[in-house]
C-alpha cells in the first residue's frame, strides 16, 4: 500500500515532471516544431517506461489541460495525454488490475454505437473513422482513469486530484504569461485594445474554460477550509489568476458557466451562513467592483469592449464574424436534423456541410461566414451525428454521473462538469480530454457502498 508521505515524495516529482513538460510544449510553438517535437517524444518516451506507474499517473493527469500539438492527424491534434496514455495503460494492463464493474460504462458504450446506424449515409469516412475512433479513446482513457484511481486508497486519489487542479493551474498561467510577455503570433488582438491569451490551448474561448474549471475548484477550497487539497494561500493566488485570464479570454460561455458553478457553490454552502469567510466574499467582490470603475475610467474603451460583448443588443457585432457563425451553424444543424431525426447525419459530418457552397449561400450570408466543422451547441452536435436515439443515450448516462452518490470531491467536480455543460451549450468542448478525466474522477470519487463487485482481468 502506498503512504502519505510516498505520495507526497511522488507527488513532488511528477509536478516537477509536468511543468517541465508544459514548457517543453509551450516552446515548439516558437521553435522548430517537428524536431523539437522528435526530440521530445524520444525524451519522452524514456522517461515514461522508466517512471514508476504512478508517478506517471500524476504526470498525465497534469498535463491533460494542454491542448497545443504540433501534430495533426486529419485535422485532429495529437496531444501529450494522448501520447502517454497508451504507455500507461499498457503498463496497467500488465500488472493484472482488478477491475470494477460500473452501468455507466455500459451506457457509453450503448452511446458509442448508436454513431453506426448512419454510416450509410456518411460524406466523409475519413472525418467519421476520426470523430468515432476518438470518442472510443476517450472512453477508454475514463475506464483506465476510473480503474487506476478506484483500486487505489483514498490519499492517493486526492493526491491525484491535486495534480488535476494543477494541471489546470499551469495552463491559467500560461495565458497570463502571454499577456505580460507578448510574443507575435500567440494571443489574438481584439477590439479595444485587449489582448485574448489562449495559454497552452489552441483558443482564447477554450484557455477561458479552464480558468473557469481552475476557479470554480479553488473557491470551494476557499469556502470550505476543511478541504485543503491545495493550500490555501496558493488558492488565493491561483484564484485570482483564474479570474483575471477568464476575463481576458472574452468568452462569454466561459463567464456563463462560471456563474451558475459559482452559484451551485453557493447553494452547497448554504447551510453554513455564519461561516466567517462570507465576509472575505463580500470584501473580495467589493476590490473587484472597485477595480472594474477604475478600470473603466483609465480605459474607457476597454470597458466599452466588455460591455458590448455581454449586452444582447451588441453581442453579435461585437464578436466580429463569431457570434453570427454560431447563430448560423445552429441553423443549418437545425435545418438537417429535421430530415433524419432518429440516427442522425454520421460523426463528424458537419465539417463538409458548413463549407458545401449550397449550404453556405443558405445558411452564411454566401458563405462571408465560417460556420465551423461542428455546432455551436453541444446538444444539437449530438443530435444531428447520431440522432435522437443518440442524443437520449448521452443523457441516459450524464444523469447517471450525476445521480451516483460522492464525498466532496465529487461532488464539486459534478459542479465543474455542469458549468462545463453549460459553456458548451454556446460551444462544442465536450471532446477535450480533461472532461472525460473529470468524469473518472466523480465515478472514483463515489461513496463506498457494500457488495461492490470485481472482477480479474
Amino acid at each position: 500500500m502506498i503512504r502519505g508521505q510516498q505520495i507526497t515524495q511522488r507527488l513532488g516529482l511528477s509536478r516537477a515532471l509536468a511543468v517541465a513538460m508544459g514548457v517543453l510544449v509551450g516552446a515548439l510553438t516558437a521553435a522548430d516544431r517537428l524536431a523539437a517535437f522528435a526530440s521530445v517524444a524520444v525524451l519522452g518516451l524514456g522517461v515514461a517506461l522508466a517512471a514508476p506507474l504512478n508517478s506517471l499517473f500524476f504526470g498525465f493527469v497534469a498535463v491533460a489541460f494542454i491542448d497545443v500539438s504540433p501534430i495533426t492527424i486529419h485535422g485532429t491534434y495529437l496531444r501529450l495525454y494522448q501520447v502517454l496514455a497508451p504507455i500507461l495503460i499498457l503498463r496497467w494492463a500488465l500488472t493484472r488490475p482488478h477491475l470494477t464493474r460500473n452501468r455507466v460504462f455500459v451506457g457509453l458504450g450503448l452511446w458509442w454505437l448508436a454513431y453506426w446506424p448512419a454510416y450509410g449515409r456518411v460524406i466523409d469516412h475519413a472525418a467519421f473513422w476520426t470523430v468515432v475512433l476518438g470518442e472510443a479513446f476517450l472512453i477508454v482513457v475514463t475506464y483506465f482513469v476510473y480503474q487506476f484511481l478506484t483500486a487505489r486508497s483514498a490519499a492517493f486519489r486526492i493526491a491525484a486530484f491535486r495534480m488535476l487542479i494543477w494541471g489546470a493551474i499551469i495552463v491559467v498561467l500560461s495565458g497570463l504569461i502571454q499577456v505580460a510577455l507578448p510574443i507575435h503570433g500567440l494571443h489574438e488582438q481584439m477590439a479595444g485594445g485587449i489582448l485574448r491569451p489562449s495559454g497552452f490551448m489552441r483558443e482564447a474561448d477554450w484557455y477561458g474554460t479552464v480558468c473557469t474549471y481552475a476557479a470554480l475548484v479553488l473557491i470551494w477550497v476557499l469556502l470550505f477550509e476543511k478541504y485543503n487539497v491545495v493550500s490555501r494561500s496558493v488558492a488565493r493566488i491561483a484564484l485570482s489568476m483564474a479570474i483575471v485570464g477568464d476575463l481576458l479570454s472574452l468568452s462569454r460561455a466561459s463567464w456563463l458557466g462560471l456563474a451558475v458553478g459559482g452559484a451551485g457553490l453557493l447553494w452547497w454552502w448554504r447551510r453554513d451562513r455564519h461561516n466567517p469567510i462570507l465576509a472575505r466574499l463580500v470584501l473580495a467582490f467589493s476590490l473587484v467592483c472597485l477595480l472594474g470603475l477604475a478600470v473603466t475610467l483609465m480605459f474607457p474603451s476597454v470597458s466599452l469592449h466588455f460591455w458590448a460583448r455581454i449586452n444582447p443588443a451588441t453581442a453579435l457585432s461585437a464578436s466580429s464574424s463569431a457570434g453570427y457563425s454560431h447563430l448560423y451553424a445552429v441553423e443549418l444543424m437545425w435545418s438537417l436534423i429535421r430530415r433524419h431525426v432518429l440516427t442522425g447525419w454520421g460523426a463528424g459530418q458537419m465539417a463538409y456541410f458548413s463549407r458545401d457552397a449550397f449550404y453556405r449561400q443558405l445558411f452564411a450570408g454566401g458563405g462571408a461566414i465560417n460556420t465551423g466543422d461542428s455546432s455551436a451547441n453541444f446538444v444539437l452536435n449530438q443530435w444531428f451525428e447520431s440522432g435522437l436515439v443518440g442524443l437520449m443515450l448521452m443523457a441516459g448516462w450524464m444523469t447517471a454521473i450525476f445521480k451516483t452518490p460522492t464525498v466532496a470531491e465529487g461532488t464539486i467536480l459534478k459542479i465543474v462538469l455542469v458549468a462545463l455543460l453549460i459553456n458548451f451549450l454556446l460551444s462544442n468542448g465536450i471532446n477535450f480530454g480533461f472532461v472525460w478525466i473529470t468524469i473518472a474522477f466523480i465515478l472514483s470519487f463515489s461513496s463506498p457502498s457494500p457488495g461492490v463487485a470485481r472482477t480479474q482481468f
